[in-house]
């Protein structure tokens, strides 16, 4: 099937096709559904080979400065 055929059964521009198909652009859950049905290709076969790697981050904590002199408020 031609970029431009799956993209008038989609719904979708032509170029969002061709920019999917190379990996220019991660589609979104809709477009993602949009082209397995117009495929007749099942959504999770077209996740397969996609994963997701979670950042690292270092633990964050709290620090507690004391002033060094009391706080005096005008009355």
């Amino acid at each position: 099937m031609s970029q431009e055929a799956a993209a008038i059964r989609a719904g979708l521009h032509r170029t969002e096709v061709g920019l999917l198909e190379r990996g220019e652009r991660i589609p979104k859950i809709d477009t993602l559904i949009k082209l397995a049905a117009a495929t007749s290709v099942p959504p999770s076969q077209l996740l397969e080979g996609i994963h997701w790697q979670p950042a690292t981050t270092s633990k964050g904590s709290f620090t507690v400065s004391t002033p060094s002199q009391p706080e005096t408020t005008d009355s």
